[in-house]
C-alpha cells in the first residue's frame, strides 16, 4: 500500500508507511484525522499474530491433559508479556539484528546444515536386508 501510495523511494525510507497513509484519509469534510485507525491496525495485527504464534506453539505440543495445555499457554503469555515490558527502543533491535544477530545466526545456521549433512552421510548401516 505504501508503494502505490508514496513511491517505491520514499515508502523504502519510510520508518511507519502504515501511519503515514492514514494520515491522507478523509471520511467527510470535518473528520479529517484518522490516525486512531492506524494503531487499531497495530494492535490488531499484534493480537493476531501473537495468538497464532500461541496456538501454533500449544498445538506443536501434545498434552496429555488439556490444563497442562492451559498452564502452557498461560505461561508462554505471561513471559512474553513481561519480554515485552523491557525498555527497548526499535531502533536498537534493528542495529541488533543487522550487526551481531544476522552473523550469528548465519554461523548457527551454517553449524547446523554441516552438523545434519554429517549425521546424514555417516549413518550406522542397519542389520539385515534393508
Amino acid at each position: 500500500g505504501a508503494i502505490a501510495t508514496f513511491g517505491p523511494v520514499p515508502a523504502m525510507e519510510s520508518r511507519y508507511p502504515a501511519y503515514e497513509q492514514w494520515m491522507l484519509v478523509t471520511i467527510t469534510k470535518y473528520i479529517t484525522h484518522v490516525d486512531f485507525l492506524a494503531l487499531y491496525q497495530w494492535i490488531s495485527g499484534t493480537l493476531i499474530r501473537i495468538s497464532l504464534f500461541l496456538f501454533i506453539m500449544a498445538d506443536g505440543i501434545s498434552f496429555n491433559k488439556s490444563k497442562r495445555r492451559l498452564w502452557y499457554l498461560l505461561g508462554l503469555g505471561v513471559a512474553l508479556s513481561v519480554f515485552s515490558l523491557i525498555p527497548v527502543i526499535d531502533r536498537q533491535i534493528e542495529l541488533f539484528v543487522l550487526g551481531k544477530y544476522s552473523l550469528t545466526f548465519l554461523g548457527f545456521v551454517s553449524g547446523l546444515t554441516l552438523f545434519i549433512a554429517i549425521v546424514v552421510t555417516i549413518r550406522p548401516k542397519t542389520k539385515g536386508g534393508g
